[in-house]
């Protein structure tokens, strides 16, 4: 595994992939196994300020492992970018989160 010291954004998808597969195949507990998907794509994707996830609990999406800034901890459907991308089922690629309609400050 590479060393936080020596972590560049500038990574391959595939070195991404391999290293992910390689922290998952003994691990079974969801959150850690998130919690280091967050960190390796953090770490290893450019022009990234906030990579997480939000897991449904069935009324509303509650925040789960993530790198960046402090997060919205729940977000209903529907509201700012995670919400409609997950009402949708679709990817919001967003240039600017502050002029999203709905955006969530």
């Amino acid at each position: 595994m590479i060393q936080e010291t020596t972590m560049t954004n500038s990574r391959s998808y595939p070195e991404m992939e391999r290293e992910i597969e390689a922290l998952l195949v003994k691990e079974t507990d969801c959150m850690a196994n998130l919690a280091n998907i967050a960190a390796v794509l953090y770490w290893g994707l450019t022009d990234v300020n906030w990579l997480g996830f939000y897991l449904w609990n069935g009324e509303e999406m509650v925040l789960g492992p993530f790198h960046g800034k402090s997060a919205t901890t729940r977000i209903r459907s529907g509201n700012g970018v995670c919400g409609v991308a997950f009402a949708l089922r679709d990817v919001q690629r967003v240039e600017d989160v502050l002029n999203f309609p709905g955006h969530i400050p």
